[in-house]
């Protein structure tokens, strides 16, 4: 009678319309995230001013290698997180599940003639290797499926007895969705409740699946041996990590719905709340340009981390994703990843030129037209724009434009005077200094790795590459002290050789810089 009474309160409470998403109560953090929900900008508020917050990732079902598609998921999610924990100072705390017993790693270990176990153990570790090749931070909390079972089947067992869930006639327990008046939240669905083998309604989904096959991988329950269905899995774990209420959950945007809309509804069912969680962070895919299909095996349309990293580096994939909105879907191809190669060479180019003037091998030209002032005072607005689009939904696409004009504006003082080389030249440190070190700041915000113009590479080859370079710069002081233009072809052949071959060199007055070329 008291079950009966409580639970039909809570569906009350779940029918009114407000329930569909409510604003968390706590500290406004002044961000705005948007809303899977009610499909607009959304306060970002977290429980308290210590900036506390959770953050739960689906992660990868471990049967195959990642390929890109994947990776751009992961990445643009590891640009999110550090914002949020760099930028923001959010102490975020981060959890990713790993499916290691799916219906794929099962014919994956029958094709391959192993053990299921390891099979998911390959490819999770492999998957971890994968994301340090691509800088981005694994999670603080990682959790395997087959190491909580225990915890799922509590989970299922709960849903069960509100009357929630039921025993199908397969033996396999089911999600009753019409007991869930708020199914539809993350995406518009019509439901046609017809009667279908096993189960009630042809909308309701598993969250038991009960054994089959005599060698099939299984666990005890009081339903009889099986295994979790996929959707439990992520509902029960992050229930079981973070509670009845978590800040960010986060996944591919192919997996809104069914995935996401059926975690939602079964763990608002279970902890017999309307809101689980607060703010839903979805994916744009990453398809190949030409194409409308997302990237998948079974397609054979996909291109592995490896095969992209033979062409372009870490830092040219995180690019691409910087330029792209989270939400948005990519369109892989050479343009692409040409465009965010260049984009990253023109931000070193930047970098190169501003640590020289720093070291002093450069000074800028005391022309009428340069104001310092009014280059700090640009600076000043370019950084309430950037903090500015960040906090509206992370747009990373738009703080590149707003970082692109800052350095144009820079430059303006970065022109070398060659011609009066022995008279004095201005400098202007104090404005250089601080806009190198805050473009530099937010390049390892957004988690790029290189930080300097000379990337680590072998030692002899540094030494030989330096070696040419001081052989080059005595030719050069030759040529210009005797205005030798032979010398000045020598010097300009050997540049251009040295280019062909990954090494830019850069020249001023009576310096010379040098940096290796990135993919």
């Amino acid at each position: 009678m008291i079950r009966n009474k409580f639970k039909n309160s809570f569906q009350r409470l779940l029918s009114s319309k407000s329930s569909q998403w409510e604003p968390a109560k706590g500290f406004d953090s002044k961000i705005k995230v948007f809303n899977s929900i009610v499909k607009e900008q959304v306060p970002l508020v977290l429980k308290n001013e210590q900036r506390f917050a959770t953050f739960y990732t689906c992660g990868p079902t471990v049967y195959d290698s990642s390929h890109i598609g994947h990776a751009s998921c992961y990445m643009k999610l590891d640009i999110i997180q550090r914002i949020l924990k760099d930028y923001f100072q959010i102490d975020l705390i981060t959890a990713m599940n790993i499916t290691d017993i799916d219906d794929k790693i099962i014919k994956r270990s029958e094709e391959k003639g192993i053990s299921w176990s390891e099979i998911s153990r390959k490819y999770e570790n492999e998957f971890w290797d994968d994301l340090d090749k691509l800088n981005i931070r694994k999670p603080d909390i990682r959790i395997r499926v087959t190491e909580h079972i225990l915890k799922i089947v509590s989970f299922i067992e709960k849903l069960v007895n509100d009357g929630h869930a039921y025993v199908g006639t397969d033996q396999s327990v089911y999600f009753k969705v019409s007991s869930y008046p708020n199914y539809g939240k993350l995406q518009n669905i019509v439901l046609d409740n017809k009667i279908v083998p096993h189960k009630s309604s042809s909308a309701d989904f598993a969250l038991w699946k009960a054994k089959k096959q005599p060698n099939e991988p299984c666990w005890s329950s009081p339903w009889g041996e099986g295994r979790p269905g996929w959707h439990i899995e992520c509902s029960s774990l992050a229930s079981h990590l973070f509670g009845d209420t978590i800040d960010f959950h986060a996944g591919g945007l192919d997996l809104r719905f069914p995935h996401h809309e059926n975690e939602d509804a079964q763990s608002c069912a279970f902890h017999c709340k309307p809101q689980w969680i607060n703010n839903w962070l979805h994916i744009g895919q990453l398809l190949i340009k030409g194409e409308t299909e997302k990237m998948s095996k079974s397609l054979k349309n996909t291109i592995s981390i490896d095969e992209m990293l033979e062409k372009y580096s870490p830092d040219t994939f995180r690019m691409a994703c910087v330029l792209s909105n989270y939400r948005n879907t990519m369109e892989y191809g050479d343009e692409m990843m040409e465009t965010a190669k260049f984009t990253n060479s023109k931000f070193n180019a930047f970098k190169i030129t501003c640590e020289d003037y720093l070291n002093g091998n450069a000074r800028s030209n005391n022309q009428e037209n340069v104001d310092p002032e009014q280059i700090l005072k640009k600076f000043q607005e370019n950084k309430d724009q950037i903090d500015e689009c960040l906090r509206c939904d992370f747009d990373t696409a738009k703080v590149m434009t707003v970082l692109s004009e800052l350095t144009k504006s820079t430059s303006s003082i970065l022109k070398y005077n060659f011609k009066n080389q022995s008279s004095y030249q201005s400098s202007y440190v104090d404005v250089i200094g601080p806009i190198y070190k805050y473009t530099e700041k937010m390049f390892e915000t957004f988690g790029f790795r290189e930080k300097s113009s000379i990337v680590s590479q072998d030692d002899n080859l540094v030494n030989l590459v330096e070696d040419l370079l001081k052989l080059r710069m005595d030719l050069r002081a030759e040529a210009i002290s005797t205005k030798n233009k032979q010398l000045f072809k020598v010097c300009d052949s050997l540049r251009d050789s040295l280019k062909k071959n990954g090494v830019n060199i850069k020249d001023y007055s009576d310096q010379s810089s040098w940096s290796f070329n990135k993919k």
